[in-house]
């Protein structure tokens, strides 16, 4: 990371208010359809049910520059904002993600993840992540943990 200030920790109730402002405003902005936008605010706010959403925080904590949110061993939503990428922040966080499902109390092979936008795929592939073959539409990434401790 550019920046060694930020940390990265469990998400709070106040990140998940600044987060959730973040995607709709996103949402917004891309001019999608407001069924898609509903469906994928409540994807987010499902996963964070779960207690599985980590962020990068700025050096004084307030301000989220990157989430993701898991479930088992499914990354299923993962974002940096938009004007911070390629500043090493996303690999960071997908590292730490990594981590903890491979730290679960399930002994998980392998973590996936449904690359959305599809320009992702480079950067999930970056991180040894590999397309699963046969997928008739969108593309399926995995990451096997027995190769890659």
């Amino acid at each position: 990371m550019s920046n060694p200030q930020v940390s990265i920790r469990k998400a709070t109730t106040n990140d998940i208010s600044q987060i959730i402002a973040w995607l709709a405003g996103e949402l917004h902005a891309q001019a999608r359809n407001s069924v898609a936008n509903d469906a994928i605010l409540a994807s987010f706010e499902g996963a964070h049910y779960n207690d599985q959403t980590l962020v990068v925080v700025d050096a004084a904590g307030t301000r989220v520059l990157a989430f993701a949110c898991w479930a088992v061993n499914q990354i299923e939503l993962f974002s940096v904002r938009s004007e911070l990428r390629r500043q090493g922040y996303g690999k960071k966080l997908a590292e730490r993600v990594v981590d903890e499902i491979r730290q679960s109390d399930t002994p998980w092979t392998r973590v996936l993840l449904e690359c959305k936008p599809v320009s992702s795929v480079p950067f999930w592939a970056s991180l040894g992540f590999t397309q699963v073959p046969g997928r008739r539409s969108g593309i399926l990434m995995q990451l096997d943990l027995r190769l890659n401790r």
